[in-house]
This record gives C-alpha cells, structure tokens and sequence, in this order.
C-alpha cells in the first residue's frame, strides 16, 4: 500500500531518533491526536515550524485539542481502520 513511501514510526525502535531533524525533511506528518501529549505537541510545533503539512487524525468520540487547529486545517475522524484513511490521504 505505501511501498512508494518511506514510512517513519519513531516511536516504535529502541534506538534514538532525533525526530526534530527528521520533520525537516519530510513531506507530510500524519499524527493521531485522539489524546493530548506534550512531546507530540512540540513535534507537531516543529513540522508546523518547518512548514510541512499536517494532517490530524482523531477517534470520533474524543474531544480534539484546540491547539491542533491551530496548527492544521486538515483533521480527519474515524471511527475503525484509520489505514484506509492514511491510503487516501497519501494517494491524493
């Protein structure tokens, strides 16, 4: 499904990644902010900082940060697989 991208989950190593110099080079941000985190929120303070677009993602029921529309316009719901979501975002 994604295989013409290059996927970073950096949250799923034990190895360090330092995530501000990642958000420099990348295209898109797809972050699911059903429940507020500090750390999450500087991350998406620094790719909003570097201009990359942002996408939020949200379980239907939770009540949404108003700092993220601070950031992005494009915030999406869902209620299941948010994959079929993620495929259309990346394939538009």
């Amino acid at each position: 499904m994604f295989s013409a991208h290059e996927i970073i989950l950096p949250h799923e190593t034990d190895v360090f990644i330092n995530s501000k110099d990642i958000l420099k080079n990348v295209d898109l941000v797809i972050a699911e902010v059903s429940y507020p985190s500090t750390g999450m929120g500087i991350e998406l303070g620094w790719a909003e900082a570097f201009g990359t677009r942002i996408i939020a993602l949200h379980k239907r029921d939770t009540k949404l940060s108003s700092s993220i529309k601070a950031i992005t316009k494009e915030i999406h719901s869902y209620d299941g697989d948010i994959a079929k979501i993620i495929e259309a975002i990346i394939n538009e």
